[in-house]
């Protein structure tokens, strides 16, 4: 057995020198790699924005600019008063174009008159009469009854009322204008049914007027 002296005059065996050596150099400071931290501002790439159905363009639609005229069947009751072409129709109670109503019907000399009566409905729907008195003519249904009732009434009834104490009765929405000259007069005289005073107005000029109310 191989033996070695140290330094102080200890004998050592020649394997455990070998051995303590050996674990000498191969037991070095530890070194130890710390492992780097998760960085905390970690960058990543921006997600891409979701596209949206709505976004795009909508389709455009062409539409046709001719659009199909509906034929309203109120219109076409009665005949259209133009420049040229006069309706005899009621428009309220066609196709009868009755004038004279119920009861007896005042007649007295009209004179001479030159009168047009322009009828309408109250929802557009219009015609017109002529009627001339001294003689009695024109287009109206009944001139020699109308001139019969405008002497009668009509300086009374053709002048608008002055009442201020008309009480509320609605007749209905009827109208009627009656333009010209009467006596070598001019007239222009309008007739609603919206209270008592006008109710009694056109009442008056029936025959000449036909019936108002719905």
């Amino acid at each position: 057995m191989v033996t070695l002296r140290t330094a102080r005059g200890a004998v050592v065996p020649a394997a455990v020198v070998l051995l303590a050596t050996t674990l000498a150099a191969c037991s070095g400071p530890a070194t130890v790699t710390p492992s780097a931290a998760p960085s905390s501002s970690t960058t990543s790439a921006p997600a891409a924005a979701p596209t949206s159905a709505s976004s795009s363009a909508p389709t455009s639609k062409t539409r046709s600019a001719t659009r199909t005229a509906r034929q309203d069947p109120v219109a076409t009751r009665t005949v259209y008063a133009g420049p040229d072409r006069t309706s005899t129709l009621v428009p309220w109670d066609e196709p009868t174009a009755k004038v004279t109503g119920s009861g007896r019907t005042p007649s007295a000399a009209a004179g001479s008159a030159n009168l047009k009566i322009l009828l309408d409905d109250g929802f557009g729907i219009r015609a017109t009469w002529t009627l001339t008195c001294d003689p009695a003519g024109g287009s109206h249904p009944a001139a020699a009854v109308a001139c019969g009732v405008l002497g009668a009434n009509g300086a009374k009834a053709l002048k608008a009322s002055t009442s201020t104490t008309c009480a509320e009765q609605y007749g209905g929405p009827q109208k009627a204008l009656v333009t010209g000259t009467w006596r070598g007069a001019p007239v222009k005289s309008q007739f609603t049914l919206e209270n008592v005073c006008e109710v009694e107005r056109w009442t008056a000029m029936i025959g000449l007027l036909p019936p108002g109310g719905v």
